[in-house]
């Protein structure tokens, strides 16, 4: 499914980076710091370029639903359109 963060790229999976914090490498040794530079990125918009959420409100709505929400509301997730595999096997 596709993950409906802000500033990803449904189709890809590309994030703009913004001012967020990354480590030099790129590497599964690295992920922790990916992970903590992705969070805790000043996240601005949506991306635009695709549709990341079936919520009636769209990608703004959900996230004002989640607001109050102690668990994330699956059903609204999209299909990605491949597996994490392929995805995986496609930057190789």
């Amino acid at each position: 499914m596709a993950a409906p963060y802000w500033d990803t790229e449904p189709s890809r999976g590309s994030v703009c980076e913004g001012d967020m914090q990354r480590p030099r490498e790129t590497d599964v040794t690295r992920m922790l710091e990916w992970k903590k530079g992705f969070f805790n990125n000043r996240f601005t918009h949506p991306s635009g370029m695709g549709k990341l959420t079936s919520h009636a409100g769209g990608f703004i709505g959900l996230w004002a639903e989640l607001a109050e929400k102690q668990l994330f509301p699956t059903q609204y997730l999209l299909p990605a359109g491949q597996t994490l595999q392929q995805y995986v096997g496609e930057a190789l």
